[in-house]
């Protein structure tokens, strides 16, 4: 198998066909492990996502050991599953708001300061109801929807180095988040911290009736 992830070390060793038959390899059609190969998918491959090579390994292990440990084992495997399925559409619809977000500040003409301004004007303008048309549920937190919404996307493309990615990591910070405390400059904002892949992230959020609603997430340099 070739290196097939981030920190990988696996690779690989050519062999003619003489020297296999002496190691003891032969192709068996109907042996299931002949076809378990986890690189032809590439990089995107996804251990968790059901059908494909690793996630059969995983469940033939689950299905060898005790009963009981089985049960806890497989309700891993189905929070794990769930968990990156959720990702998954959060991350499908905050790329999707932040393309359409880029290539409307491209059109407009305006540089970065000015488009902010501009969508602060526009947000201001439009009735609640008609801003929560535009809003985007990312995660939930403690069984309530967290939101961001285009006109927060558009005031914060300012942060080059925060992308639709770093934005669908929400549910975690907020779920694993080592500090959770009061912005000092805006009582109605609470402000938690974490790390994640060696990246301390700072989101800042508000607590409304309706759920959260993600006021800003930046790196700590």
């Amino acid at each position: 198998m070739a290196p097939n992830g981030w920190g990988c070390r696996c690779k690989t060793q050519v062999l003619s066909l003489d020297e296999a038959k002496a190691l003891g390899y032969k192709e068996n059609a109907k042996d299931p492990r002949s076809s378990l190969n986890a690189a032809v998918r590439g990089f995107d491959n996804n251990p968790i996502e059901p059908n494909n090579a690793l996630f059969n390994v995983l469940v033939e292990k689950v299905k060898s050991v005790d009963e009981s440990l089985r049960k806890q084992a497989e309700k891993i495997m189905n929070e794990a599953y769930k968990s990156t399925q959720e990702h998954k559409k959060s991350f499908e619809l905050l790329k999707k708001a932040f393309n359409n977000e880029q290539n409307l500040f491209k059109k407009s003409g305006l540089n970065l300061k000015e488009y902010k301004e501009q969508a602060i004007k526009r947000s201001k303008k439009l009735k609640k109801k008609a801003r929560d048309t535009l809003r985007i549920c990312i995660t939930k937190f403690n069984n309530r929807p967290v939101y961001i919404d285009k006109f927060q996307i558009a005031t914060h493309l300012h942060h080059k180095e925060i992308s639709a990615y770093d934005y669908s990591l929400i549910g975690q910070i907020l779920k694993k988040g080592k500090q959770i405390e009061v912005d000092e400059n805006n009582k109605d904002n609470k402000i938690c911290i974490q790390s994640i892949l060696g990246r301390k992230y700072i989101l800042v959020f508000k607590d409304l009736e309706d759920g959260y609603y993600v006021s800003s997430l930046r790196f700590e340099h």
